[in-house]
């Protein structure tokens, strides 16, 4: 289980500010206005000795508790003898989030005893997911269990009885949601530009110097016609989400698999697992539960799947081609691929988002600042990002570790004026957030006459 902690983003900034003092915060305050470049923010901050005392976390450790899966296991099954059978399910799958897992890595870990309380929890939740006529979903967990010996007879009748009522059933009942791609109610465009894929042929961009780059209709458009259809750049959950829905996906699921690491995430199925723990969430994972426990905005972990594709490195070489690149261009053009399209899909585009810092009052750039110093501070002490060839951690080269204060402090200004929230709308509930994403195919200024987002609704 994660430990508690008193810390959060406003008691660290409290923090640093009494131990300064006024006259020292104003004066580090001065430097951050349009006139300055982010690099040189950040850098101002970074140069501060009392931010590295005072703006460095203490590491809140998401672990496992076989003592604490039992309980929840317990609480389960009276939840499920009470026939509660929502919350028996969601009280077993925090058992199984919470219990001693194999390494993924090492499948030979799997035999043996050592995981008998996580063969336990999965053969409970198979019960609630029996009860619940999910028999696709309760075939799975009884394969998780792995035949425990405690339940072998009963795993063994049931796994019959869903089989059984499997092929008697015209179809069985869906377990998970479906994602935003699944749904095959999805519009698309009559007639993309050749220009903004996924964008209609009906609109063009255009430039003003007051109101930067946007999109306007070049012929009519009539009510009900779709203008774009894009699939997010960068998408991620918010952290009220972390334990319901998928986070490589995002797709809701009733019968998750945990991270066999920390106790804060869930994936959907075996190939989201391996995904998340490869990528992303192998650099979030030892310190995800600090940033929870701090409160932080959820744009983070945008940032975070933006920065695992490269290495500090490859970032630099690729930012410096596009400022090149850019510098060629009118600012309606800049974003731009190598086959001179605009593409969602792009690293091109999203780096040509604006970031508003010029319209952004003092106070709000150093807040950004502040976050991304901090989250520098985390990806040290998590020890993940900065490795060498055999994978051993290693102390970077400060000019690396400025780079990716600076990568940081650009994204989460871009994240702000460029993210949108979805709202996940669900039968006999009421709405809930459910993720943000970054989407290049709006401004901040000019938005997208109506904004349809297509989302998961469980029968």
């Amino acid at each position: 289980m994660a430990e508690t902690s008193s810390e959060t983003m406003e008691g660290l900034m409290n923090n640093f500010h009494a131990a300064i003092g006024k006259e020292a915060l104003k004066e580090i305050m001065s430097n951050f206005s349009e006139e300055e470049s982010i690099q040189g923010m950040f850098r101002t901050l970074w140069s501060v000795q009392e931010a590295h005392k005072h703006l460095t976390p203490k590491l809140v450790f998401s672990e496992k508790s076989d003592e604490e899966a039992n309980r929840l296991r317990g609480l389960g099954n009276d939840f499920l003898i009470k026939r509660d059978l929502k919350q028996a399910l969601e009280t077993f799958t925090q058992s199984i989030m919470v219990a001693s897992h194999p390494d993924i890595m090492s499948p030979e870990q799997r035999s043996g005893k050592a995981f008998e309380t996580l063969s336990l929890c999965y053969a409970r939740r198979s019960a609630a997911l029996f009860e619940l006529q999910l028999y696709d979903l309760c075939l799975l967990d009884i394969e998780r269990a792995n035949g425990c010996p405690k339940l072998k007879q009963e795993l063994n009748e049931r796994q019959k009885e869903c089989l059984s009522l499997l092929k008697t059933s015209s179809k069985s009942q869906s377990s998970n949601s479906n994602s935003l791609e699944d749904k095959a109610s999805i519009p698309k465009l009559v007639e993309p530009s050749s220009i903004i894929p996924c964008v209609s042929s009906s609109c063009k961009i255009a430039y003003m110097q007051e109101k930067g780059r946007h999109i306007i209709a070049s012929k009519k458009i009539n009510p009900g016609d779709v203008i774009l259809v894009e699939k997010a750049y960068c998408s991620s959950l918010s952290l009220d989400r972390l334990a319901t829905h998928c986070s490589t996906c995002l797709r809701e699921c009733l019968a998750p698999l945990p991270c066999p690491y920390c106790t804060m995430v869930v994936f959907c199925s075996i190939k989201c697992q391996l995904e998340g723990l490869s990528r992303f969430h192998w650099l979030e994972c030892n310190i995800l539960s600090t940033i929870c426990s701090l409160n932080m905005m959820a744009s983070f972990s945008n940032c975070f799947k933006i920065l695992e594709r490269k290495s500090c490195s490859q970032w630099r070489t690729i930012l410096q081609r596009l400022d090149d690149r850019n510098a060629k261009y009118s600012p309606e053009k800049r974003g731009v691929n190598d086959k001179e399209i605009f593409s969602s899909e792009d690293f091109d585009l999203f780096y040509s988002q604006v970031t508003n810092a010029e319209e952004r009052p003092s106070g709000d750039l150093y807040v950004k600042c502040l976050i991304a110093f901090v989250l520098v501070k985390l990806l040290q002490l998590g020890g993940r990002l900065f490795r060498d060839e055999k994978g051993q951690a290693l102390n970077p080269p400060e000019e690396d570790t400025l780079f990716l204060g600076q990568f940081l402090f650009s994204s989460l200004m871009k994240n702000s004026c460029n993210g949108f929230g979805i709202i996940e709308f669900q039968q006999h509930r009421p709405p809930l957030p459910a993720e943000s994403f970054i989407s290049c195919g709006s401004h901040s200024i000019i938005q997208i006459p109506q904004k349809v987002y297509y989302v998961s609704i469980p029968h």
